[in-house]
């Protein structure tokens, strides 16, 4: 049985990613943003690894339009999962 307070951890959790989702500015400067491909590349992981980030709450990627296909991660939100293996060049 869920407590209340576990109740209450999910719905928080679930707010921060829409909270993120559309707080994000998605006019942001080009190399802000990187595709999940982009990502998988850089960290040298699949996607169904990047996708297991995102379903446990690692990674908030973003969707600028709620009608489109494309998806997109901060730059920075990866830079700072991994310090030293990513640059924010």
């Amino acid at each position: 049985m869920v407590n209340q307070n576990e109740i209450l951890g999910i719905i928080l959790s679930r707010l921060d990613k829409i909270e993120k989702q559309f707080t994000t500015r998605v006019s942001a400067p080009v190399g802000e943003y990187l595709t999940p491909k982009e990502v998988c590349e850089t960290l040298k992981i699949s996607k169904n690894k990047f996708y297991s980030w995102v379903e446990q709450g690692y990674l908030h990627p973003i969707k600028p339009d709620p009608n489109g296909r494309k998806t997109y991660v901060l730059r920075s939100e990866i830079a700072s999962m991994f310090p030293n293996d990513f640059s924010t060049k």
